[in-house]
């Protein structure tokens, strides 16, 4: 089945995220996948994405397409790929594990926005779009500020010392 995927004699496949998970090399092909429901892990919904985003597909772009329909379950499941993805990025990037996660990375704002979108309210979409407008603008802050802690310990620690160690010298060649 798979070589005929692979050749474009079998032009549609359908199948779970077990079934289709590791070791499915189908990707020569593929122009589009659609995501039908939310699995319980973020690695799942990673495991689909590397099923058609991978070397050897000779399209160039591909189309993902994520289904949710508003006012049920699915906008439940999101927020909870959202969390457990947020939790992952933290200690993925060795932040230190916190009641309310302050490292949000473009996954999980995806997660997120799928979340808002199943709702079908218009505040809660707005609100996510705030969210990530803030989870932004805090990045940048932090960022700014690592880099002004960086450059005064420059100035007021490594500059002085190197101006000192400089000037020895300079007086041990004068002498």
């Amino acid at each position: 089945m798979f070589s005929k995927v692979r050749s474009g004699q079998v032009r549609v496949l359908i199948g779970s995220t077990a079934k289709m998970g590791a070791g499915t090399n189908v990707q020569d092909r593929l122009i589009a996948l659609h995501d039908l429901d939310c699995p319980w892990r973020p690695s799942d919904l990673a495991q689909r994405l590397g099923r058609i985003v991978r070397q050897g597909n000779q399209n160039p772009e591909v189309e993902i397409f994520r289904y949710v329909t508003e006012n049920t379950f699915d906008a439940y499941l999101y927020q909870l790929v959202e969390n457990k993805q947020k939790f992952i990025a933290q200690i993925m990037t060795s932040k230190a594990p916190a009641r309310i996660a302050d490292d949000v990375d473009e996954t999980a704002l995806s997660y997120s926005e799928i979340k808002a979108l199943a709702t079908g309210n218009p505040l809660i979409i707005e609100k996510c779009n705030l969210d990530v407008e803030v989870s932004k603008l805090n990045m940048l802050k932090a960022n700014h500020l690592d880099q002004w802690f960086a450059l005064e310990n420059l100035v007021l620690r490594k500059y002085p010392a190197d101006i000192a160690k400089l000037t020895e010298a300079i007086a041990g060649y004068s002498s």
